[in-house]
């Protein structure tokens, strides 16, 4: 059921604050099942090596594999384990959640225990996905047997937590979890719908795919993502396959060529783009803004461009243009870290 050849896109639109249109992407898929022949419950990019890491629950196992699935090492636990979730650490290591035994445990890339399990039953019996969020230090973890996600420092404590079953609509088997730091929202993928659901951290559903009808896989259960490139790894377990993603974040609303985020487009649009550029002033926080020939990069040309059409009659902003707030057209490596005040939702 491999479709490795196809690249097939889904577009959705949500009436969220702004209408905006998001995509989801399936680049590639290949089969675990010789390195991975239980197949795999949980997956990790790791953007140091380029390889993947996965873990399987019913033989308590890590495995490390090349980005086509050729194994390059195992470690199988001596001890009684049920591996369900797994992320890469900012430092470099990994983090592992035990479903079955309630603890996370953290492994070099060599497959090597790094410390003796952290016991956190009390507030989670069964973690299945785990992710980190660099900028809060906090772990979310997803725990199906309670149908929740929950926020947990690294100690443990609980710190959030939301049910699952209240989303509309509802997940029941939460499992691989991911963070997108564009947006500050949750990815996750339900086993029993078969579902994407891309999430605010205090629960409210941004939009939610059909994973089964975009690539014919019926069991979505790890996840990972990799923002600077938006590629997003999905683990179907019971498919054997793990799926490539081209996966992008829904897009603020902004006015192109508003670099300074005041309202409107002049001549010190172009003189804060500079100024960032060469002279290390603080950035706007919209880089779409900021790229007003909308080439998916922020340079001197963005400056030229804003001038060309403001004293020289040089063609139009792209859109959405200078006079009205709207979102990009373009899928770029170009995003708003926060929304303009200027163009409130």
């Amino acid at each position: 059921m491999a479709r490795t050849a196809a690249i097939i896109v889904l577009t959705y639109v949500f009436a969220h604050g702004n209408c905006a249109q998001a995509q989801l992407t399936l680049l590639r898929s290949f089969s675990t099942e010789q390195a991975v022949p239980l197949g795999p419950d949980g997956i990790a990019y790791h953007e140091d090596s380029d390889e993947l890491y996965v873990v399987d629950s019913t033989s308590g196992s890590l495995f490390r594999l090349t980005m086509d699935g050729q194994l390059i090492d195992s470690f199988v636990n001596p001890e009684l384990s049920f591996y369900e979730g797994i992320t890469a650490l900012p430092d470099g290591n990994l983090l592992v959640s035990d479903g079955g035994m309630g603890t996370l445990t953290i492994f070099t890339t060599e497959l090597e225990m790094e410390e003796m399990p952290l016991d956190i039953t009390a507030t989670s019996s069964s973690p299945n996905g785990v992710v980190l969020v660099e900028k809060t230090g906090s772990l979310f973890i997803t725990d199906d047997n309670v149908v929740q996600i929950m926020e947990i420092d690294p100690e443990g404590r609980l710190l959030g937590q939301l049910l699952t079953s209240d989303v509309d609509p509802s997940f029941l088997e939460p499992e691989g979890i991911a963070f997108e730091p564009a947006s500050g929202h949750l990815l996750a993928v339900d086993d029993d719908q078969g579902r994407l659901y891309e999430l605010t951290t205090d629960g409210q559903l941004i939009r939610d795919v059909d994973l089964e009808a975009l690539t014919g896989f019926t069991d979505p259960e790890g996840l990972s993502y990799h923002s600077p490139t938006r590629t997003l790894f999905i683990a179907f377990d019971g498919d054997r396959q793990v799926g490539v993603f081209r996966f992008s974040p829904l897009t603020a609303s902004f006015k192109r060529g508003d670099c300074n985020n005041d309202g409107s487009v002049d001549i010190s649009d172009a003189i804060n783009t500079l100024e960032m550029l060469f002279l290390g002033a603080a950035e706007g926080g919209c880089h779409d803004a900021c790229d007003s020939n909308d080439d998916g990069t922020m340079d001197i040309s963005d400056a030229i461009v804003t001038l060309g059409v403001l004293f020289l009659g040089n063609g139009v902003i792209p859109p959405p243009g200078i006079l009205e707030c709207g979102t990009d057209p373009t899928d770029d490596q170009v995003d708003c870290a926060r929304q303009p005040a200027s163009c409130p939702q």
